[in-house]
Formats: C-alpha cells, sequence, structure tokens
C-alpha cells in the first residue's frame, strides 16, 4: 500500500533528475585516494566472492532438488523449491557481476 502512495513522487524525482533540475549547489566527488580505501576495497572484494560462492551453492543445490524431485515421484512437491533455488541464485549471481557497473551508472545521473 505504502509502495504505491510513493510511485508519483518517485516518478517525478527521476523525471526532474532526467531533466537535468538543479541540485541547489551540491555535488559529489569521489576520491579514491581517501585513507582506509584500500582496506574497504578488500572487505568489499571478499563479500563479493562469498555472495557468488553463495549464489553457486544455491544454484547447484536447487537443481539437485529439482533433479530428485523430477525422478522421484515421492518427492514431486519440492520442484517448486529447487526451481526457485535456481533462479534466486542465478539473480543473485547477475547482481553482483552487475552491482559496479549499476553503480558507476547511478552516480553519473
Amino acid at each position: 500500500m505504502l509502495f504505491h502512495l510513493l510511485v508519483p513522487h518517485i516518478h517525478a524525482v527521476l523525471a526532474a533528475a532526467a531533466a537535468g533540475a538543479s541540485t541547489a549547489g551540491l555535488s559529489l566527488s569521489p576520491n579514491a585516494s581517501a585513507p582506509g580505501i584500500g582496506a574497504i576495497q578488500s572487505i568489499i572484494n571478499s563479500v563479493a566472492g562469498w555472495g557468488k560462492l553463495a549464489a553457486l551453492l544455491a544454484t547447484v543445490i536447487g537443481a539437485g532438488i529439482y533433479g530428485l524431485s523430477r525422478n522421484d515421484g515421492r518427492l514431486a512437491h519440492l520442484g517448486h523449491a529447487g526451481h526457485n533455488y535456481i533462479v534466486k541464485g542465478l539473480m543473485g549471481a547477475a547482481l553482483l557481476g552487475l552491482a559496479p557497473t549499476l553503480v558507476s551508472w547511478a552516480l553519473s545521473v
């Protein structure tokens, strides 16, 4: 319900940004030479690595569950769960791969 109330406001903000509306003198310029950037980048890379492993694990487990449910009539009810694991694992991997591009795009808007 709340989402439907916010949609018109979100559209107005996006339209203003697309039209090149003024940011009232505010600016953002990321500084890659700030202290601690190397450590933060290392943490982000570690989290992304664990995320990729989790996405791979979800996909493999989902494929196993789906395969067992298709071949064993007693486990047929698990087919939907296996399918969900596969799709969510692949979506997670795609988002992890696209995250740097999406952040760069959002900062350039």
